[in-house]
């Protein structure tokens, strides 16, 4: 919860961002208001589950996803596979005259080879 402690008795102005996270031909995409002073650069680390837990992304569902070929008979769930901040780095931004847009990539998985699965 490092993000809330931080921010926690400061005021800044918010920017409007979208998260986007693609994953077995799925965009998984959540709105935040970004309210930190300082903003991420691409190939930088992105810790997304810290926003989840802290509540500032609030509509994150939980998705299972099943494994093809390299990944074959392997179960992952979506949060487990963004668990670890470090293993999550920012693709691209995309500056928006109204928004923000990060693209996050999970560099553990290639995004390719897996399936949601509906439970």
């Amino acid at each position: 919860m490092r993000i809330h402690k931080w921010l926690n008795g400061r005021k800044h102005n918010s920017m409007r961002v979208r998260i986007m996270f693609m994953f077995a031909g799925e965009l998984n995409d959540w709105w935040i208001d970004w309210f930190l002073p300082f903003f991420p650069s691409k190939g930088e680390t992105f810790d997304i589950i810290e926003f989840v837990e802290c509540g500032i992304i609030k509509d994150f569902k939980d998705k299972t996803f099943e494994g093809c070929v390299r990944y074959h008979s392997i179960k992952k769930s979506m949060y487990d596979m963004l668990f670890d901040g470090y293993n999550v780095e920012i693709e691209n931004i995309h500056w928006c005259p109204r928004h923000i847009e990060i693209e996050l990539k999970s560099t553990d998985y290639n995004r390719d080879y897996w399936k949601e699965v509906n439970e």
